[in-house]
């Protein structure tokens, strides 16, 4: 596969994991773009030591996934924050699955402890991936485009949204993209097995990561958006009781803060 891995950085700490898991792939054959969103010398110098390229921007998200996306070169983009990296079995992974245009990739989420014994909890849920969308489903995101889909998705967002709207979108980056891009497919692949890692969750953090969900969704609901900007498809509703009752808690922890930010 001709790939491309787009990454919005923030952090020198995780970057660092991320470009190395990338690194270790056991190929070259990679074009990686990192954007380095907070201008940071120490990010630069991240970037530099596995010589790929950058770009110093200060954006918000959605306007950092445009320009990465839009430098890349090969077949099929992998959109990445600096809060993941990928297993070391990824890139041969991906040969053995049948990967469309739209696809979404597990994730094993990394951490001790009750939250993120919660979250891993909740994260693997069984998807059946013919009733992803992105209306109903909005907990499945995916990270692997081919180009001109994901290309087209981002240019599509960028033409109904106001330009100081889409400079400051803080988050639902990847669900605007989603939801343009399946406009086009009408279709979602779904790799069950959790090839890419989310690095430890804090529940503070997570907390302040809520809000500015539902921060972001209050102000898309005056856009052509306005059907994204509600609460529903954000949960997870299992099928055993133990997966219930945790999906459950977490609604509670994580519908608060979301709710606060969608409201104030």
């Amino acid at each position: 596969m001709d790939l491309s891995i787009a990454v919005s950085a923030t952090s020198s700490n995780d970057l660092e994991k991320c470009l190395r898991s990338i690194s270790k792939q056991g190929t070259s054959n990679i074009d990686v773009i990192v954007n380095n969103a907070t201008d940071s010398s120490v990010i630069s110098q991240i970037v530099m030591k596995y010589k790929y390229r950058e770009i110093k921007l200060k954006t918000n998200i959605l306007l950092s996934r445009y320009i990465t996306v839009k430098e890349t070169t090969g077949d099929y983009v992998l959109i990445m924050d600096d809060t993941r990296r990928l297993a070391k079995s990824f890139i041969n992974a991906l040969s053995d699955h049948n990967i469309e245009p739209v696809t979404a990739i597990a994730e094993y989420q990394e951490g001790v402890g009750p939250y993120a014994n919660l979250l891993r909890s909740v994260s693997g849920i069984d998807i059946d991936s013919r009733k992803l969308n992105p209306e109903s489903i909005r907990y499945i995101l995916p990270r692997l485009y081919r180009r001109d889909v994901v290309m087209n998705a981002l240019s599509r967002i960028r033409s109904k949204l106001p330009a100081d709207l889409f400079a400051s979108m803080e988050a639902l980056d990847l669900e605007l993209i989603y939801y343009e891009a399946f406009a086009i497919t009408g279709k979602t692949g779904y790799i069950t097995e959790p090839h890419i890692i989310h690095k430890e969750v804090s529940y503070l953090k997570d907390i302040k990561k809520m809000f500015k969900y539902g921060k972001s969704t209050r102000l898309l609901r005056k856009t052509t958006y306005k059907d994204m900007g509600n609460l529903g498809g954000r949960f997870r509703f299992a099928n055993t009781v133990g997966n219930q009752i945790d999906g459950f808690i977490l609604m509670l922890i994580r519908g608060l803060p979301f709710f606060l930010g969608y409201v104030l």
